[in-house]
């Protein structure tokens, strides 16, 4: 890859995990800058040996379709998940239970990034991705429709990385 391509690519990673720093801490101060500018620079620096050591391929980049496509699904199931939560907490019904589910594919970034989803949804929390297995946490279904609802879930977040790594 060419230095200036790699140069650019680490530089955008850097900007952003700055930024995504002074969110997180809400705070903006020399001292800020100085500690984000070294988190980021760690970050960069720990990502690139574990994908060395790893021997790890990154995916490759998604088209900003199918991004909108993960954030439209994300939302999606955040505000069905959080409206079924509602009525599980008023009601005081929270038996909890495992999930198990076979993903598609055993790419380790694909799989972690549907299981990051599945964590933001209120009730839900992914425990454990084996390669292609994602055990998730999550309070019990109480109708058949919220039953389907967590494995249409699953079926739309593995579409969007259907085309890439089946």
């Amino acid at each position: 890859m060419p230095i200036m391509k790699t140069f650019k690519k680490r530089f955008t990673l850097f900007a952003a995990l700055l930024v995504f720093w002074f969110a997180l801490t809400g705070t903006y101060s020399l001292r800020q800058l100085i500690s984000g500018v070294l988190a980021a620079g760690f970050t960069i620096v720990l990502y690139e040996w574990l994908l060395r050591h790893a021997r790890i391929k990154p995916m490759k980049p998604m088209p900003k379709v199918r991004w909108l496509k993960l954030f439209k699904i994300m939302i999606v199931s955040i505000l069905k998940s959080a409206w079924h939560h509602i009525f599980r907490i008023i009601s005081g019904d929270e038996e909890i239970i495992f999930i198990q589910v076979a993903l598609e594919t055993d790419h380790p970034y694909a799989n972690l990034l549907i299981a990051n989803v599945i964590t933001l949804t209120p009730g839900a929390v992914s425990v454990e991705v084996d390669k292609e297995l994602l055990k998730i946490l999550c309070y019990a279904p109480k109708t058949t429709e919220e039953h389907q609802e967590i494995y249409q879930l699953l079926e739309d977040l593995q579409s969007v990385f259907r085309e890439d790594l089946v």
